[in-house]
């Protein structure tokens, strides 16, 4: 299935439940993942690798948890976005 939204901020808005900042702020960490996924299929980051739909990754269990990862990462963690991304995890 594929969202109609366009915008990868309103989307991830809309399937956390989040405010436009803090949903850019998770998109960011979308962009990190995105990365690591890279470094770990070509061993570097590739700069043209096209990945699938951001509401396709947003499915994966796995995506997610390096999205949670990513957050509990940062110097001071969002709770918000901490509780919205497990909740979603264990909804799946």
């Amino acid at each position: 299935m594929t969202s109609s939204v366009d915008d990868p901020v309103t989307l991830i808005g809309l399937l956390f439940g989040l405010d436009e900042d803090r949903a850019a702020r998770v998109f960011m960490h979308c962009l990190w993942a995105d990365e690591q996924r890279a470094l770990a299929i070509y061993g570097y980051t590739k700069d043209n690798a096209i990945p699938e739909p951001l509401d396709e990754r947003l499915r994966d269990r796995a995506y997610i948890d390096s999205l949670l990862d990513a957050e509990r990462d940062e110097d001071d963690p969002d709770g918000v976005i901490l509780d919205a991304l497990a909740r979603f995890t264990s909804e799946r």
